[in-house]
This record gives C-alpha cells, structure tokens and sequence, in this order.
C-alpha cells in the first residue's frame, strides 16, 4: 500500500474587528472587628479563599484586599475612609464590557441617614460607630449605589457577594426581585 500524498489544509482566514479589550479588577474586604462584640473572626479566612478562587477562574486583574490586621499598613484596613476609595478606585475608568469583582464579608445593619428622615441598609467598616450614618463612618446602601451602580457604563459587569451574617445585602439596586 502506497503512503498517500500528505493533504492540503486550507486555512479559512475571517477579517473581523477586534473585541474590545476586557479588563477585571477586584476589591476583597474582611472586617473582623477584634475585641467586640460584633467579633467576626472567619473574615480573613473567607477573603483569602475567595482570592484563591478568583484566581483558579482566571480572575487575576489588579486587585485592592483589605483586612484587618495588626501589622497592617493602615491603607490596608477596612476603615470606612479605604473602602470608600477603594470602591471607588473599582469602578474608576470603567469601560463597557469590563468585569468588576466585589466581596465584602463583615456586618450590615439598618441605619438613619438623610437627617433621620430615611431608614436603610449599610455596610459597618472597622471603624463604624453606632448611631446614624455617614456621621458614624457606616456606608449607606444609597452610597454604595451611588460609586457602584449609577455610575457604571452599560454592559459592564459587576458582581458582588456580601457575606454578612443577617439577612441583609446593603445593596441599593436600580431594579426590583419579582
């Protein structure tokens, strides 16, 4: 039996315009409020298993972690001040079809804002007081919708996963669950 003559691949070329390039980024907060009573001590633990899994998925585009740490460098610390620039700093230069990643494991309570006029879900950095927010260094859901939400270009990705330990998600959505 003969060899047969080695075949042709013809390559089909299909002239298309690029697709945009899509950049991620992430924002991983851990709150674990040390020496009180709100006491969350798995926080760093679920942040850095929830980096380790960004990074199986192929998630691996700059990234801000903060923790509570004792030997932290202080912008590093879930203070209200470093998670509000570090929301921010998320959602800075966004473009369409970017993929954002947020995890925020600490407490979110109901608080007043607006001069007591207005009830709502906020997020309770390191160095939250009790009593009405922003005045207590809380982030009010309406803020959170104001960096995340409002401002990003359509067809752009966020997601975002609040681990707390009640019931609430301190997320201030422009739609509504059927």
């Amino acid at each position: 039996m003969k060899d047969s003559p080695p075949q042709r691949v013809r390559r089909l070329s299909i002239s298309a315009s690029p697709l945009p390039a899509v950049s991620n980024r992430s924002v991983l907060i851990g709150v674990q409020y040390q020496g009180t009573s709100y006491q969350r001590s798995h926080a760093r633990t679920h942040v850095l298993q929830m980096q380790q899994w960004l990074q199986s998925q192929g998630f691996t585009g700059p990234q801000k972690v903060l923790l509570e740490d004792d030997r932290a460098d202080p912008t590093t610390l879930p203070t209200a001040v470093n998670v509000l620039h570090a929301l921010q700093w998320l959602v800075r230069g966004v473009h369409a079809h970017d993929s954002l990643f947020l995890y925020f494991c600490g407490c979110v309570t109901q608080c007043t804002s607006n001069g007591g006029s207005l009830s709502e879900e906020a997020w309770c950095p390191m160095d939250f007081q009790c009593g009405p927010a922003p005045k207590h260094r809380m982030i009010p859901d309406s803020r959170l919708s104001e960096i995340l939400v409002q401002a990003l270009p359509p067809s752009t990705q966020l997601t975002c996963i609040v681990d707390s330990g009640n019931s609430g998600a301190g997320m201030r959505l422009p739609h509504g669950w059927g």
